[in-house]
């Protein structure tokens, strides 16, 4: 997406991440991409993957809400510190962001994970 402009136009923007990018080498030994990339290679031809399903049978409307307003969980395929947490009183899953800086090839993270709150 840089690339139109110029990377070394693009040198030194600022933005957020919350997720780690299975295609970065930063990342590629992270046990948790590991497990991503083997989840997708384990797909059949249509692309329907196995996952855990939190609702089960009881595939009511009422059991999905009630599952939707109660998350809290680090996903793996977050960046450590960034996590996915939902309430009845609040429906905005993610609050806290990992800083990214682009450094003319490649995202570069900046310190820890700040939190938006």
């Amino acid at each position: 997406m840089l690339k139109p402009a110029g990377l070394e136009n693009a040198k030194g923007i600022v933005s957020t991440a919350v997720i780690k990018h299975p295609d970065d080498p930063a990342w590629a030994d992270d046990e948790g991409v590991k497990d991503y990339v083997a989840c997708f290679r384990s797909c059949d031809e249509r692309g329907a993957c196995q996952y855990p399903d939190p609702a089960g049978d009881e595939l009511t409307r009422e059991n999905i809400r009630d599952l939707a307003q109660n998350i809290d969980v680090q996903p793996t395929m977050y960046i450590d510190g960034v996590k996915f947490i939902t309430s009845p009183d609040d429906l905005d899953p993610i609050k806290t962001f990992q800083l990214i800086q682009f450094d003319g090839e490649k995202w570069v993270q900046l310190d820890a994970p700040i939190t938006a709150e």
